[in-house]
């Protein structure tokens, strides 16, 4: 089973703990010249569960128009800003020469940055919860803030200060008197169903890029967590920012067929799922069904939708979510309680990455045979092989809040961990990863998480999809991971999360371009085993979740896996668990079990490759080229492309060529000599650009003459021709 609900209450206690601070600097950053910093603090002495919600709703608007299209306003709230503001602060890093003006109220963050905002889009939450996200799209839409209609002479609302105030017109009402239930037998699900037409439908909102976050339902709610800090926290309203900045679409939805939710208990059951249904496929119709649709969020199981509010529990309702949401090509960031909150995201995008992180060494044969795994002959040791999975980094705000302290760890290094991040979260925190990059030690290993670059349930991407009944979506999701595995050198898929649905047989073969060295299938059978598909592709599966509780209890349900005088294969799937407890816990194991062999999961890969009967020939990395991004039409240009040969057979200067395609242009680069694993070359020479101008792939790869295949993703990238 998914542990996300296992592990929420071993997470309460430390989701506001202290994130140490980075002690170096590592990338020049783009520089922003003046940044202003709120520190939003305050909001938690607010006992007032409306007052904090509207406060934190318009606050968070105002900051995704303002950094829209530059970073200037930071604000302090979850328990990461404050490290990560610091972070950048640093020599050579984004802010390190900005002037910061610290301001301190509300009122002073509106009159700086007001210019950002058409007008107010009233609201009225009281009377109808969903209206809260229909105002949070509206803001991004229609450049508004939104504020609910509300007032308290005691305690003055937002609506008070700006609106009745005249700092503040009047752009769109939203009244609940708009929605009569008329439609689909709810008036939440006829908001929505009027939000898909007043904004999908006229493309005002960006389709692919949602939020599935709470409404204004948690301002009546019980609070949660056993905290009131905590459960402010999980409002995810500061989560809001990115998307209002991308003119993103919201919405907070049941997904089960068979019951009224807990918000909005009158409506015919299965209401709310149809209307999430519809905003699906609209938002599939504006994409055409040529891109992943993003969304932020997950089940606010706290608050609605599972028990004890619902018939179903924790995990069903996720992989449920999942699977209706992946039939209409979305993809999860999954801001899951108790750790849901960030701030601030807007403002992170704007932090450069470079085209591309130039991944490690792949496991060499001389490296196997040192560590006993591999006889002098070639043949695989009889050992039980073991990988950990470092996760769960499949959302932006448990990447933001979580891994630098378990990354930061003093023992990190001194056992192989492959580290599950998720590439796409890149959107929403570029900033953690050229860190992460730089302070790779060896026996570091990045891999994507669930189930990709975006949590998927894969078997939905193909025909028939349960929910939908579209087309095929796989070859729209291997372009997307295509897109982020080149980028951030990746190349083994560490755990494909199908729920309750057997992987079709064709899911395999369609990671095979991108993920060549290996995929992890979630346990679905009683013992973990290993296949290789197509003589290539290894595809491993789950044996259990290891749980950070005790490093000598993870061991021993570790070497229960073992079997003497067998050679077995398997991934140990670890939950926001510091890196010093995988390596201690691998430690006792070497001593209780020694038949266990703790490898990094591309070393699992290679191995697991030949002990089925394949190989390791044949395997390129592109690690970089000088190829200008523009080039003349018609024109010429010398380049050079660096490759280095990370299969385990000699490339010969006579037969081995580098193809280097823009449109239908080819042009063709010789191997100087034959290269032997592990080195590298720089193939030097002419290209041609196309006679036309336009934006191309330029594309180039590693062609062998004799029709051998190389195992690696050829490098692809847009270059304009002008």
């Amino acid at each position: 089973l998914n542990s996300r609900s296992i592990m929420r209450g071993l997470l309460l206690s430390v989701a506001c703990a202290a994130i140490l601070l980075a002690s170096s600097s590592l990338v020049a950053s783009a520089v922003a010249d003046q940044v202003y910093l709120l520190d939003l603090s305050f909001t938690f002495g607010d006992n007032d569960r409306q007052s904090f919600y509207e406060t934190l709703h318009f606050v968070t608007a105002l900051q995704g128009l303002a950094n829209r299209d530059t970073p200037q306003l930071y604000v302090l709230f979850a328990p990461a800003d404050a490290h990560w503001f610091q972070y950048l602060r640093q020599p050579g890093e984004m802010l390190a020469n900005s002037t910061i003006t610290n301001i301190t109220t509300i009122e002073e963050a509106f009159s700086i940055f007001q210019h950002v905002a058409q007008g107010a889009v009233v609201y009225e939450g009281v009377q109808l919860n969903a209206l809260s996200l229909l105002a949070s799209t509206a803001s991004g839409a229609e450049n508004l803030l939104p504020v609910c209609r509300r007032s308290n002479a005691s305690n003055p609302t937002i609506y008070d200060r700006f609106v009745l105030a005249g700092k503040l017109p009047v752009g769109r009402e939203l009244n609940a008197s708009m929605f009569d239930g008329h439609e689909t037998g709810s008036r939440k699900g006829d908001a929505y169903m009027w939000a898909i037409r007043e904004f999908i439908e006229t493309n005002k909102s960006n389709a692919a890029v949602q939020g599935f976050y709470l409404d204004y339902f948690w301002t009546r709610a019980p609070m949660c967590c056993g905290d009131p800090n905590t459960d402010k926290l999980q409002t995810t309203l500061s989560n809001h920012d990115w998307f209002i900045a991308r003119r993103g679409f919201f919405w907070d939805l049941d997904v089960w067929p068979d019951e009224a939710p807990n918000d909005d208990p009158t409506q015919p059951p299965g209401t709310d799922l149809k209307v999430l249904q519809a905003i699906a496929l609209a938002a599939y119709k504006q994409t055409q069904g040529n891109a992943m649709i993003h969304v932020g969020g997950f089940t606010p199981w706290a608050y609605k939708y599972v028990t004890p509010f619902g018939k179903h529990e924790g995990v069903a309702t996720e992989w449920q979510t999942v699977k209706v949401l992946s039939s209409y090509n979305y993809y999860l960031d999954g801001d899951a309680c108790c750790l849901a909150a960030m701030a601030n995201a807007a403002f992170y995008a704007h932090y450069p990455l470079p085209e591309r992180f130039a991944p490690l060494p792949l496991p060499s044969k001389a490296s196997l045979v040192q560590k006993g795994y591999l006889t002098k002959d070639g043949k695989v040791a009889p050992l039980t092989y073991a990988y950990w999975y470092g996760g769960d980094y499949d959302s932006s705000a448990w990447l933001y809040g979580m891994l630098w302290d378990r990354w930061n760890d003093p023992l990190r290094g001194l056992v192989p961990i492959g580290w599950a991040v998720d590439p796409n979260l890149s959107l929403r925190f570029p900033v953690i990863y050229p860190y992460l990059h730089k302070t790779l030690t060896a026996n570091d290993v990045m891999q994507a998480g669930d189930s990709g670059a975006g949590y998927v349930n894969p078997s939905q991407l193909y025909e028939p999809r349960q929910y939908s009944g579209l087309p095929s979506g796989a070859a729209v999701w291997a372009r997307h991971n295509e897109h982020y595995y080149q980028r951030f050198g990746l190349s083994f898929s560490g755990f494909l999360i199908n729920g309750d649905i057997p992987l079709p047989p064709a899911v395999a073969a369609d990671y095979m371009p991108y993920s060549p060295h290996g995929i992890t299938e979630q346990n679905d059978g009683p013992h973990p085993d290993v296949a290789l598909l197509d003589g290539s592709l290894p595809v491993f599966r789950e044996a259990a979740d290891i749980v950070n509780v005790d490093p000598a209890h993870g061991a021993a349900e570790m070497c229960g896996f073992v079997q003497p005088n067998h050679t077995a294969f398997m991934m140990f799937r670890s939950i926001l668990v510091p890196a010093g407890f995988m390596v201690n816990a691998t430690l006792s194991a070497r001593t209780l079990c020694p038949l266990l062999a703790i490898v990094s999961p591309l070393e699992a890969g290679f191995l697991a490759r030949i002990y089925l009967g394949g190989n390791n020939d044949w395997i390129a990395t592109y690690l970089d080229d000088t190829l200008p991004r523009t080039l003349k039409a018609g024109g010429t240009t010398q380049a050079t492309f660096e490759v280095r040969n990370d299969g385990w057979n000699t490339l010969a200067a006579n037969s081995t060529h580098l193809s280097v395609t823009i449109g239908t242009t080819v042009s063709t680069l010789p191997l100087s000599a034959d290269l032997a694993p592990g080195l590298t070359d720089n193939f030097y020479g002419t290209i041609a650009a196309p006679a036309a101008s336009g934006v191309y792939d330029m594309v180039y790869e590693l062609i062998d003459a004799g029709g051998k295949k190389f195992k690696s993703l050829p490098y692809k990238i847009p270059v304009t021709v002008v």
